[in-house]
């Protein structure tokens, strides 16, 4: 869903700052006085201020955008132009080279798709070359 402004910062690839994410854990755990992120949701759930769901993406996005603000950057992505969100290669010099020479700045990459592009190139799209 988009937010105030429109826009959408939750994506299906999302990129998490391993201190940040730590650094959440350890506020929320220690505030709710559990041991782990999923207790605190569990206990925050019997109270009436917590009645909505809440992803663990928009948490994410919520305190790191309030408190690490310059180390948030927002790109807007286009599927085919500068983010490629089906492919099915992206180990390689020659794909990722064609990438960056495109322009593309995020590329889903999708294990589960190797054996249809090994069977035919043309089946899995978004490739750089």
């Amino acid at each position: 869903y988009p937010n105030a402004t429109g826009a959408r910062h939750i994506v299906h690839h999302m990129l998490f700052q391993y201190d940040v994410m730590m650094e959440l854990h350890s506020l929320i755990t220690q505030r709710w006085d559990v041991s782990t992120l999923w207790e605190a949701f569990r206990k925050c759930h019997r109270h009436d201020f917590c009645k909505s769901r809440v992803a663990e993406y928009e948490l994410y996005f919520a305190y790191v955008s309030n408190v690490y603000p310059e180390r948030v950057n927002l790109e807007h992505l286009v599927n085919g132009v500068n983010y490629m969100g089906s492919s099915a290669i992206c180990s390689g010099e020659r794909e990722m080279g064609c990438c960056r020479e495109k322009g593309v700045i995020l590329k889903g990459c999708h294990d589960h798709r190797i054996k249809i592009w090994e069977r035919s190139k043309s089946e899995v799209g978004d490739m750089c070359c």
